[in-house]
Parts: structure tokens; C-alpha cells; sequence
């Protein structure tokens, strides 16, 4: 069988699963891209031959998925999404059932194969849907204790968190949450509810400023209600203290941060990758936000191709925000103008521009008026402007006026702060960092923090440099002024450019490189964006061997290198290195007293730090 040549990424050998057609197949813990329930997903890629018959084979997974349910007695909700390489298909599921609903799906769609391809003389025997269901139905049985669903349904019918992974439950959060070991749940009826306690939550994501948002909403709430734990792409933290280092912007980390016993509220940066792979940790949060979306990641899992499609796996933290919560999203990002009113969340709308209509006092006054579907539709296509407030529903914005943070309403601006007071933000000039303050303070205002208490904490944010580690971090080192930075596509390298504008400097040196699975566009976007964004005298590629992700090794630099050139950057203006160690070396030698140097580091801060011979802030 020949498959597309952009093919889903294994996860699995392809032997395991049901049909050679299913690239993977795996359960979704919590809400996700298809429903607010969990399920089980299988990617599938069509042959080439597939193509043509793709709504036939989907049909005919959804008739047998359908089939088998009710032969179990199960209820379950076939859904999918098309991508240009194929298609992928979830089934809703019990928790307690989740490995046996792959297996569901898997023969779903093994079984509809057949079928479809019956109808074109392709015949193959079709084994007894009764004898597929019964040896589901073994694997259900086998799975977990039958309670644990009715467990975690009194727990969210209470409204207090329950957390499940493949070993362990929790109900409640910080000192009052409880852990049982599967084997020993406990029944719902046996449990003293008076016992847990909600916490304030909140979610993080976008493509750019994550990291930072959470780190600045955390010190907020922190200042507000005592010790915060809070999960990252650096690490867990709990009361400031690092609890384990590492990718921890996941499920995984989210479960651990909300379990620690010193956290007051908690704060969960939510990368792509963890909502695709298992959907959402937690069933409610009080507030989430979007910072953007930015073309990344494109082509290299689970069928995202274009801004649209990753603004949806974005914006599946609106599934967890609480009936009483509120979503927070960048009025400047078109992507999100158009599909964030569609999530029926409370909206609050953050623009560095208090003329960005969505953040007009006409817009906030007009709140009450519900998003119809023509409006929403006319602002994705932007072939009609929407009517100021019809779209946006949002009973407050934020937004810079006069140097001033200020929080709108529909009864007028509210002052909470100079941009100039901002450590983190150069005083205004890394403007992607006001942005993320605005963020921040408008998650810390939904959450109820006093405005006096926002400024504190974004005031004092910053000013020491463990505050926001491997962002726009600033060293002189023999006279060099050294950055380092997170940047690893075009627009966060553009806006971290921007910001060191502003830093004064004989000559400027960037390092760019990124991940192997980005394709050869992003790496050309970034290439460009590192030579045309501000006068710049060198430019050093390197590779990321630990991140090739079957990438083979030079090609990334060629494609770099070539960009800068196309671009207009003269071949002294451009060289090409092998690794991360090699960048820094090959920068610092060039550079003089005088000159900046700006390091775009992925996750080797502390040995970057070590070969220029500083002491780590923790």
C-alpha cells in the first residue's frame, strides 16, 4: 500500500494496529480537539488509491465503530477530521474503558476497510462482529475497577478536580488533594466530599509567550494568595521551588503541579503537543488564555497544515473554562478574532492597540449581543468587516493607552500601570512582553486579583534574573552584550529583534536554529526574519542534534543558509555551525566589547550559561 508522502507520525510500529492504514492510535485523557469527554483517536493515512474513496471508508468506520458499540452496549459518538494526508477518527469513551476503545476504533476501522472495499470486488472474509465484541468487551472488563467511573463523575458533578492517569486518581487540589492507587478506589459513597477544596486554576497557551505568561501570572497570584504551583516547559514548580525539571507542559506536569500540597492556585502552561497526544489533564479551569497563533509545527503530526487547524487544538482549553470562567485571547491575531466567539467561553480580549476595534468601548458596551454564525463566518473570510461588539461579547479589555495598562469596561479605562514600570519588558520596548503582561493581568483580573496587586507583581517581575530564565535574558560578558532567548520560530524571533533594538550596540551577532520536524518553509521564515528584521552583521546557524526528529544532519543549516543569502545576506554575514556549543563559541570570537550578541537557546540554558562562564539563576 502506498501511503502520502507527508505521512502522521508513528507512534506505534504500524504491525500492532488493526489496518496497515493507522499511524496511531492512542486515548485522549481529557477534553480534546473532538469533545469535552474523553475518547480514543486513530490517525490513519490513505493510499494513494484511498484517496478518491475517503468518505466511503469514514462511513464506513463510523457504521462499524456504531456497531460494535451496541453490540457492547456501549454509547459512543463517532466524529473525525480530515487532513490532506487522511483522516482522524475518535470514538467518545468511558474513562474506565479508554485502552479497550482503541482497540474499538482499530477494529472499526479495520472492518469498515473491508467492508468499502467489498463494493469493489475486493472481498475478504469479515470475522463475527459478536466475537470482536466480546473480546472488547474482555479488555473493558480487565481495564479498571468498575467504579472508576461513577468516581470521577460525583467528583465533577461536585465540581471539584479529578485528575486520572494510568496508575492513579486524585480528587481536589493542593493540600486537599487525595491519590488511590487503581486497585484501591475508593466508592463515591464512602468519600467525606466537605473534605476538598477548589483552587483557583488557569491555562496557557499559544505559540509564542507561554512561558513567560505563566511565569508573570504566577508571581501575580503568588503576591495575591500565597504559594502557586505552576507547570512549564522548564519544569513543575511549587512555591518557587523547582519539584522536577524538564518538558513538563503537558498532562503530566498539570497533574503534578495541581497535586502538590504547598499550592494555593495553579497555573498550567498547555503546549500543542499534549492536547493532540491526550487531550486536556483537568475537566475545569477558571480561567484560560491564548496568547497567539503562529505558523509553527506545521505538517509534522496529527494533520495540522494551516493557522486554522492549530487555533483549534489551541483553543480546546475553552472546553475546561468553567461556565463562570473566562477565556482570554489576542484581539491583534486574526485566527483568533474569528474562531474564539465560536467556543461560547466568557470572553476578555487583550491589544497593545486601544484602537484595535475589539477592544473598543463601543465593542464592550454592545457585550450582551450574541456572535452569529454569518458574523463569524464573514470574520474568518474578512470580507466583511463584523459590527463592533457583535462578534466579541467581551465585558472587558485590555489594553495600552498613553504608556498606561489599563483595564476597560464598557464604563471607561481603568489605570493599573506604567509599561515603563515593566522589568521584563525593557521598559517598553520588547513590546511581545507588554503583551504578555496584558495577557497575565487580564487572566489575574478574571480571578478576582485587585488591580493594586497586579501592579505590584509586574512592577517587581523581572528584576532578578531567575525571574523568566531563557527569556529575553540579558549577560555582559567581557564587555559583550550577551541575550538569550527561547525564539525558535519566525515570530518570536521577530519580536525578540524588536525588543533588542533597543539595546545599544556596535554590531549584532544572532545564533538561529530550531527543531528538525519543522519543515523547509519555517526554516526559510525564520532565516529571513533573523537578517531583514534589524541591522544585523552575522548570523550563525547551527543544528539541534538532539532535536533532528529524522531530519537528516547539515540539511536544516543548508536550508538556513541559503535563505539568508536569498534574502541579500553577503556570505561573510553567514555561517553555518554543528551544534549548540559550537554557535556560542563561534559567536563570542567574533564579538568585541561593544557588541550584542542574541543566542536563541532551546533547552541547554544552564550548559550555555556554563560555557560563557556564568552562574545559573535558579
Amino acid at each position: 500500500m502506498t501511503h502520502a508522502t507527508t505521512p502522521i507520525p508513528v507512534t506505534q510500529e504500524p504491525g500492532e494496529f488493526a489496518s496497515p492504514a493507522i499511524r496511531d492510535s492512542r486515548r485522549l485523557m481529557g477534553p480534546n480537539r473532538f469533545s469535552d469527554e474523553p475518547g480514543a483517536v486513530i490517525d490513519v493515512v490513505f493510499a494513494e488509491s484511498d484517496i478518491e474513496r475517503a468518505d466511503a471508508l469514514i462511513e464506513a468506520w463510523r457504521a462499524e465503530a456504531l456497531a460494535l458499540a451496541q453490540a457492547l452496549g456501549w454509547e459512543v459518538r463517532p466524529k473525525w477530521r480530515r487532513a490532506a494526508e487522511g483522516v482522524s477518527c475518535f470514538v467518545e469513551a468511558p474513562v474506565d474503558a479508554l485502552m479497550a476503545a482503541t482497540e474499538l476504533n482499530e477494529q472499526a476501522w479495520a472492518r469498515g476497510e473491508v467492508r468499502a472495499r467489498a463494493a469493489l470486488g475486493e472481498v475478504r472474509p469479515l470475522a463475527s462482529i459478536d466475537d470482536a465484541a466480546a473480546a472488547i468487551g474482555v479488555m473493558a472488563k480487565r481495564e479498571h475497577p468498575a467504579h472508576l467511573a461513577a468516581l470521577v463523575r460525583a467528583a465533577r458533578d461536585r465540581s471539584f478536580t479529578v485528575l486520572v492517569d494510568q496508575d492513579a486518581v486524585s480528587i481536589g487540589t493542593g493540600a486537599s488533594s487525595q491519590l488511590w492507587w487503581m486497585d484501591d478506589l475508593p466508592h463515591p459513597g464512602t468519600l467525606d466530599w466537605d473534605q476538598y477544596e477548589r483552587m483557583p486554576i488557569a491555562l496557557v497557551t499559544g505559540s509564542n509567550g507561554k512561558t513567560t505568561t505563566v511565569r508573570m501570572l504566577a508571581a501575580i497570584l503568588r503576591e495575591a494568595v500565597g504559594p502557586v504551583a505552576m507547570s512549564s516547559t522548564t519544569g513543575v514548580y511549587a512555591d518557587g521551588a523547582l519539584v522536577d525539571g524538564g518538558d513538563y507542559a503537558g498532562p503530566a506536569g498539570a497533574r503534578m503541579a495541581l497535586r502538590d500540597p504547598r499550592a494555593r492556585a495553579a497555573v498550567l502552561e498547555t503546549a500543542r503537543g499534549g492536547i493532540l497526544r491526550r487531550g486536556l489533564a483537568l475537566y475545569e479551569a477558571d480561567v484560560a488564555v491564548v496568547t497567539n497563533v503562529a505558523a509553527d509545527h506545521f505538517g509534522d503530526s496529527y494533520g495540522i497544515h494551516d493557522l486554522k487547524a492549530l487555533a483549534e487544538v489551541k483553543l480546546v482549553v475553552a472546553r475546561a473554562v468553567r461556565a463562570v470562567g473566562t477565556l482570554v485571547l489576542n484581539a491583534e491575531d486574526a485566527t483568533l478574532r474569528a474562531l474564539g466567539p465560536a467556543t461560547m467561553a466568557r470572553l476578555c480580549w487583550f491589544s497593545l492597540d486601544p484602537s484595535n476595534p475589539v477592544v473598543s468601548v463601543r465593542a464592550l458596551e454592545a457585550s450582551d449581543t450574541v456572535a452569529s454564525e454569518a458574523l463569524v463566518v464573514a470574520a474568518a473570510t474578512e470580507t466583511q468587516p463584523p459590527t463592533d461588539g457583535q462578534l466579541w461579547r467581551a465585558a472587558e479589555a485590555w489594553t495600552v493607552v498613553d504608556g498606561m495598562i489599563v483595564r476597560r469596561t464598557a464604563s471607561g479605562d481603568e489605570r493599573v500601570m506604567a509599561v515603563t514600570s515593566l522589568p521584563a519588558a525593557l521598559g517598553g520596548a520588547a513590546l511581545h512582553n507588554v503583551a504578555n503582561a496584558l495577557a497575565a493581568a487580564a487572566a489575574a483580573s478574571a480571578l478576582g486579583v485587585p488591580m493594586s496587586v497586579v501592579a505590584s507583581a509586574l512592577s517587581a517581575f523581572g528584576r532578578e534574573p531567575g525571574d523568566n530564565a531563557g527569556r529575553l535574558e540579558r549577560h555582559l560578558v567581557g564587555g559583550v552584550e550577551v541575550v538569550i532567548d527561547y525564539a525558535h520560530n519566525a515570530a518570536a524571533l521577530t519580536a525578540l529583534l524588536c525588543a533588542v533594538a533597543a539595546i545599544p550596540a556596535n554590531r549584532r551577532a544572532v545564533v538561529i536554529g530550531t527543531a528538525g520536524d519543522r519543515n523547509d518553509e519555517a526554516l526559510r521564515a525564520m532565516a529571513r526574519a533573523a537578517w531583514a528584521t534589524i541591522p544585523v552583521h552575522l548570523v550563525i546557524a547551527k543544528e539541534l542534534e538532539r532535536f533532528a526528529r529524522g531530519r537528516e544532519r547539515g540539511t536544516s543549516v543548508a536550508v538556513m543558509q541559503a535563505a539568508l543569502r536569498e534574502a541579500g545576506a553577503p556570505d561573510a554575514a553567514v555561517r553555518g555551525v554543528a551544534d549548540e556549543a559550537a554557535a556560542v563559541a563561534e559567536a563570542m570570537a567574533w564579538a568585541q566589547p561593544g557588541d550584542l550578541v542574541v543566542l536563541t537557546v532551546h533547552d541547554s540554558r544552564e550548559a550555555v550559561l556554563a560555557q560563557l562562564g556564568i552562574a545559573a539563576a535558579p
